[in-house]
């Protein structure tokens, strides 16, 4: 039979704030609010912790709707709560990967 994958604790941080500082080369505020209504691509990384080539990578991909302002394109906090919400909640377990497991094993046999 063969034995359980090994686990470890792997631990999650996240930013909890009312305001997120933004990037300063979003050309916008200084300061993201939580009452702010839509999100740049820098601001909803900012406000999701994401970096912003997932935020876009969410937009390519269809699971984050956008909308157009003049050339800009922006991002309704309700749509990015949605997705955040959607995603798997992590238990603080997760597997070891296969290469960690083999170099824990080599080391303890030497």
């Amino acid at each position: 039979m063969p034995s359980p994958p090994t686990q470890v604790r792997c631990l999650l941080v996240s930013k909890k704030s009312s305001q997120l500082e933004a990037s300063n080369t979003s050309g916008l505020s200084s300061t993201i609010t939580a009452s702010r209504v839509y999100l740049s691509i820098l601001q909803a990384a900012d406000y999701t912790t994401a970096t912003p080539s997932w935020i876009e990578e969410q937009l390519r991909n269809g699971k984050l709707p956008y909308r157009w302002i003049g050339n800009k394109r922006v991002i309704f906090r309700r749509d990015l709560d949605e997705l955040m919400e959607s995603l798997p909640v992590e238990t603080g377990l997760c597997d070891v990967p296969a290469f960690i497991e083999k170099s824990q094993k080599g080391k303890a046999a030497a």
